[in-house]
């Protein structure tokens, strides 16, 4: 999906966010907002925003040297996912955890900027079940019995605990399946890295690999050789999020699965459904 013009003030923003992040040096964050700037006009409408915001993020880096300039972030996400996964009790039914991981947005885009109560949290969680505008579990659950290897491509921190809260309902209900969950290659905004994978504990419940690539989104001919060899393997791919959405649906293969919420209004659009719904859909 390529970046439509209003992507353009997002692109603009993330770009000062990030700066101001990687650095408290006014003039350095006026020097990245301008090269953001030039990679926008230069790139902004011929590709799609994840590939923009992998320029914005790798030219940040390079400037201010500071490899992850969301990490305290990320590690107070990670526990407040901790938290509510304490809260639920590790349990939920399938469709549940298919709802939880799809809204887990919640815990970055509420929890961390407004220091939400965390059951105020969990109740959002619990009401997500009913905002599915594409609904494709019943169509996702038939597939997963037919197959025999599943790879998850997961999104941010904080919500990759509910991702794991889904890998161990899988898990448990199709018990022959092999199970791949797959993180950033490197630091990108908030995404979910090899390091908060660990934090969460995804390796106690299936096989973690990382894409090889610090794009907020799956370039894969940008990804390492072993992820686009998984990618190549897999019977069936959910794929996590935004990003994940934006960079893969061009491809129109039958065995992935996008599970997002829609928080844009260009994806909404997109889609055709309302901003916040959840979503579990093909692209064919």
């Amino acid at each position: 999906m390529k970046a439509r013009p209003a992507c353009i003030p997002c692109q603009v923003t993330f770009a000062l966010e990030m700066a101001k992040r990687a650095t408290e040096d006014e003039a350095m964050v006026g020097e990245i907002l301008f090269e953001s700037l030039r990679i926008i006009r230069e790139f902004g409408l011929n590709l799609s925003p994840p590939r923009v915001a992998r320029e914005i993020i790798q030219m940040t880096k390079r400037r201010t040297g500071v490899e992850d300039p969301y990490r305290k972030e990320k590690e107070e996400q990670n526990r407040m996912g901790m938290k509510l996964y304490e809260m639920l009790g590790g349990k939920a039914t399938l469709d549940q955890a298919l709802a939880f991981s799809a809204a887990g947005n919640i815990i970055d885009s509420i929890a961390v900027k407004e220091r939400i109560d965390p059951r105020r949290l969990l109740e959002e969680l619990r009401r997500s079940e009913r905002r599915f505008s594409r609904d494709g579990r019943p169509h996702f659950k038939e597939r997963l019995k037919r197959a025999s290897s599943l790879l998850i491509v997961g999104d941010n921190a904080g919500e990759i605990v509910l991702d794991r809260l889904l890998a161990e309902r899988i898990k448990e209900e199709f018990p022959h399946l092999r199970i791949t969950y797959a993180v950033r290659g490197g630091a990108a905004i908030n995404d979910a890295t090899l390091e908060d994978a660990e934090e969460v504990g995804m390796r106690e419940v299936c096989e973690v690999i990382s894409t090889g690539d610090d794009a907020p989104g799956v370039i894969l001919e940008d990804c390492s050789r072993e992820f686009r060899e998984r990618f190549a393997r897999a019977d069936l791919i959910l794929a996590k999020g935004q990003g994940n959405f934006e960079t893969l649906d061009e491809l129109k293969e039958p065995r992935v699965f996008f599970l997002l919420q829609a928080k844009c209004q260009t994806i909404c659009e997109y889609l055709g459904v309302k901003r916040s719904s959840l979503v579990l859909t093909q692209v064919l």
